[in-house]
């Protein structure tokens, strides 16, 4: 028994060992076929089925080799980690440590690239590899390291030390350090005369242009590009110089160069490099004129060019179409906010309040979603929707906590008599704006007026009194009138009457009271009134109050003009309230201009002020922000930090200065400063827009990850239900956008509404393609907001699935919630009817296509032209066809069109026309024209 049970365990071992080397051979087959994608699946699949092999060593120095010429540097690193403990060999042992120098250096782990890099003692191999370790962190963009090893394989004249000065050369150029650039790319010239030489040559041209010296760079610009044979290089000197004398208006020089790129690629960056160039001078017809000269006319940056130009010249249908045009680009973000503010100006308020969810669905700058959120409030305002309209501008002032937007809620609250709400804002407001003067009148005179309508006279009365405690108003007198005679004070009536018995007071009054009212024009009429009767009293006041009146009608030439006019009739000493505050409405109306020179101008005198310092150093600060100077709009806003930290602009002086950090890309100080803004303002009402900002940052940059986490953090120290949806909405987005769906269905369940977890769980099940989507859609048919998405996903589902009847049923939906439906839409439609062969009905959704003239236009005009053909409706199909043998850039197209319009000559017996169209389909494609051969 004991030696059959011997001979049984061995015939098993046999086995054992024969399947293992036949795997082996199998795998290491596979290697030497060099079919390296298989041989890496079944190299793990080795590793996991015989743990115990002596082949395993083998298999990981392959699979490591394999992943990392795949650059799956993050793989190759873990096995090469294993295989450097494990290996004795010391020559084994450091080819090794090459592998993981170099993948480390590749990960942009300097440290342990270079820990590694020590590990090899063999001098040729330490030599090799600390170049390759070099030009890897040269091409991960990892400067400072890539310096610090050049430097090194220079100063111990290394193997490859030459050709490590021009990747210095390279790193200085990288680093904006121009003048060592240009020494090292001269040393690597002299080192090696005959080596790159069109690409140092150009590099150095370049850092010298960068460095200023435009005079001697164009020099070197011009030996390269005026080469023969052109080369990459000097094509790309060309567009500097193109550049250089577009800047210096020379446009015969511009033309010398463009002729040289001309049927280059580099040719169509030229028209578009040259139309940016005009943008930023604000020449939007010239630039339009460049970008018109491009073929590139599908390219995004183009477009978006030509749609911003065409905005700024006022031509906003236009430069809608084109913005919206770029929907499925990389522009299409920050086309956003322009797309929203067309639409405001043409006055389509409903349109903007339908398409308010994009902003949850896009990734757009702070200032951006700021702009929009106000737009949408500001839509909402204008059509009497209240209650939306206070909503966005309560997350407007979340997001971006000012006087303007907290007033804006205020006002809304009084207007929708919120009065809980109305409570905490006007207790916010005397917190955060105590000083304020811009909005205190309307805050006090709206918040009383809100209590008076609301049934309670008696704290109406409080807020009229301890405003008029500090100043005097006659729309606050008159509103404190009311609640007085409603409470039959009348000896308090007296009193506060008595302030205006004389004609010139109550005309002043009057014009005061029409202001508020928004009766700009009837106010100024009581206001001149007023100086026509030379009341010296009041002169002063109505100064002021005509630019106020000018101010708020958004008439800011003549609130210039007025306070200009009347400043130097004001005693700055005696009447300093009155004289900072015309500068401020003087300085305030130059930057709604834009003009923010002048705007600085005046506020560098309410600088000067005492008392009034940190005001007028801030707003300063904050032209330059609005002027997109970020980098002394940052200068500023920290020394007014510095200097006034304690006050209120101080903190929002640090708040602004973060912001600038973030939108320049200075990650590590955003990260510093932030930090310590929570430790300075630990009760700081901006700390929750720091965290938004935060997230917008990661986001903008790419890094998914930290933004889910701090969004996270976000809603974890919020108790606001508004504040935590959006981030769950957020989350959920950049979720789908990565395809990261761990956790996703638990976000989605936090949403508040069934509406939105359906829209959710919809986008979610169709990126899985899974066919629970179908119930998501079905159930957001009930929801207006929705229910165009709905019909579009369940017409995809049932066409996809051949279910012609219900797709056209779905479509049919979508384009009745949609007045102008999607191409894509209609093309379906007409898909779905020709299968069915519903030829007219799809001849009429065809042609609705390629009236839009889209992406799809000329799909469209095919699919109806050969309907028509089938039909032998000749003439109609004849039409067709001689358009799409228009159609430039698509040869097959063309040729196919050709060939038809041959057939219907040749019906026609028109055999000239026939003939032409023949001996050019000869060119074109020999092969098609072979069957009408006969014929000529």
């Amino acid at each position: 028994m004991r030696k059959y049970l011997i001979i049984s365990l061995l015939a098993s071992y046999s086995i054992v060992f024969a399947g293992e080397s036949e795997d082996f051979k199998a795998v290491d087959n596979l290697y030497k076929e060099r079919n390296f994608k298989t041989a890496l699946t079944e190299s793990e699949k080795f590793l996991q089925k015989y743990p115990e092999s002596k082949h395993q060593k083998s298999m990981r120095d392959k699979v490591a080799k394999i992943y990392f010429l795949e650059k799956n540097y993050k793989k190759a690193e873990e096995l090469f980690k294993k295989l450097f403990t494990m290996e004795e060999k010391q020559s084994q042992k450091e080819e090794y440590a090459s592998y993981l120098a170099r993948a480390n250096a590749l990960l942009n782990n300097s440290n342990s690239a270079m820990f590694y890099l020590r590990e090899i003692k063999d001098e040729k191999t330490f030599q090799k590899t600390f170049f390759a370790v070099a030009q890897d962190f040269l091409a991960k963009e990892n400067n400072e390291a890539a310096k610090k090893a050049y430097t090194e394989i220079i100063n111990n004249k290394y193997e490859n030390y030459k050709e490590s000065m021009m990747g210095l050369g390279i790193v200085y150029y990288n680093l904006k350090d121009y003048d060592k650039a240009i020494y090292w790319l001269s040393e690597f010239s002299k080192a090696m005369p005959n080596e790159n030489k069109e690409m140092v040559s150009y590099l150095r041209a370049s850092a010298i242009y960068r460095k200023g010296s435009t005079d001697e760079a164009i020099k070197y610009f011009e030996e390269l590009a005026n080469m023969t044979p052109a080369s990459e290089y000097s094509r790309k000197a060309a567009l500097y110089l193109i550049e250089i004398y577009s800047n210096r208006k020379d446009e015969a020089k511009v033309r010398f160069y463009l002729e040289k790129l001309k049927g280059t690629k580099e040719y169509n960056t030229a028209m578009t490099m040259i139309g940016d160039l005009y943008v930023t001078k604000e020449n939007y017809e010239k630039a339009l004129d460049y970008y018109n000269q491009s073929n590139d006319k599908n390219n995004p940056k183009l477009i978006y060019g030509e749609a911003y130009s065409l905005y700024k010249k006022g031509k906003y249908e236009e430069a809608l179409k084109k913005f919206q045009s770029l929907k499925n680009s990389d522009y299409y973000n920050q086309s956003i906010y322009h797309i929203f503010a067309i639409n405001y100006k043409l006055k389509n308020f409903d349109e903007i309040i339908r398409n308010r969810e994009i902003i949850r669905k896009v990734v757009v700058s702070q200032v951006d979603t700021d702009n929009i959120i106000r737009i949408i409030a500001n839509s909402a305002y204008q059509v009497g929707n209240y209650k939306l309209a206070k909503d966005y501008y309560g997350r407007l002032f979340a997001v971006s906590p000012d006087k303007e937007n907290l007033f804006r809620v205020i006002l809304l609250d009084s207007q929708m008599l919120d009065m809980e709400d109305l409570r905490i804002r006007f207790n916010q407001y005397n917190e955060l704006y105590s000083n304020d003067t811009e909005f205190k009148k309307d805050v006090y005179l709206y918040t009383g007026d809100a209590y008076y309508k609301a049934g309670d006279p008696e704290r109406a009365e409080q807020i009229y009194k301890t405003y008029l405690n500090q100043y005097t108003n006659t729309e606050v007198i008159s509103s404190l009138m009311s609640t007085l005679l409603e409470q039959k004070k009348y000896d308090e009536m007296e009193q506060y009457l008595s302030l205006a018995q004389d004609e010139s007071s109550v005309n002043y009054l009057k014009g005061i009271a029409a202001m508020g009212l928004g009766k700009y024009d009837e106010a100024e009429a009581d206001f001149q009134k007023v100086l026509a009767s030379g009341d010296q009293s009041l002169s002063t006041k109505v100064y002021l109050n005509r630019v106020r009146n000018y101010f708020l009608a958004e008439r800011y030439n003549e609130a210039v003009q007025a306070g200009e006019q009347y400043l130097s009739k004001i005693t700055p000493d005696k009447e300093k309230a009155i004289y900072s505050e015309m500068l401020d409405k003087i300085g305030l109306s130059y930057f709604r201009l834009g003009k923010y020179d002048q705007a600085r101008s005046y506020y560098s005198k309410i600088a000067s002020m005492k008392g009034y310092e940190v005001y007028g150093k801030f707003q300063i600060a904050d032209s330059y922000y609005n002027e997109k100077n970020y980098e002394k709009a940052a200068s500023l806003y920290k020394e007014v930090y510095n200097n006034y930290g304690e006050t209120f602009y101080g903190e929002q002086a640090y708040y602004k200065y973060i912001m600038t950090l973030s939108l320049t890309g200075n990650t590590d100080a955003f990260e510093r400063e932030k930090d310590n803004f929570m430790k300075v303002y630990p009760n700081s009402n901006l700390r929750g827009t720091i965290t938004n900002l935060t997230t917008n940052m990661y986001i903008e940059s790419g890094d998914t990850d930290k933004a889910i986490e701090s969004l996270n953090n976000s809603s974890s120290n919020t108790d606001d239900v508004a504040v935590k949806e959006t981030n769950t909405t957020k989350i959920i987005t950049l979720k789908l956008q990565k395809k990261d769906y761990k956790d996703i269905e638990k976000y989605i369940a936090e949403l508040p509404t069934e509406e939105e977890r359906a829209y959710y769980l919809a986008q979610y099940y169709a990126a899985k393609k899974d066919p629970k989507a179908v119930k998501e859609y079905e159930a957001l048919l009930q929801y207006d907001k929705y229910k165009a998405y709905a019909s579009k996903g369940l017409g995809d589902y049932y066409f996809d699935k051949k279910d012609l009847a219900k797709a056209k049923k779905y479509y049919g939906t979508y384009a009745t919630v949609n007045k102008n439906p999607d191409e894509y839409i209609l093309y379906r439609l007409g898909q779905a009817n020709e299968k069915e062969n519903n030829l007219k009905m799809a001849l009429t959704d065809y042609k609705a296509v390629y009236s839009k003239n889209g992406k799809l236009a000329n799909d469209a005009m095919l699919k109806a032209a050969e309907i028509y053909d089938k039909q032998e409706n000749v003439a109609e199909a004849e039409k067709l066809f001689t358009k799409l043998y228009a159609v430039k850039n698509n040869k097959e197209l063309k040729a196919y069109s050709m060939e038809k319009l041959i057939y219907y000559k040749l019906v026609k017996n028109n055999t000239k026309e026939a003939k032409k169209l023949y001996d050019e389909l000869r060119k074109l494609d020999a092969k098609r024209a072979e069957k009408f051969k006969a014929y000529f």
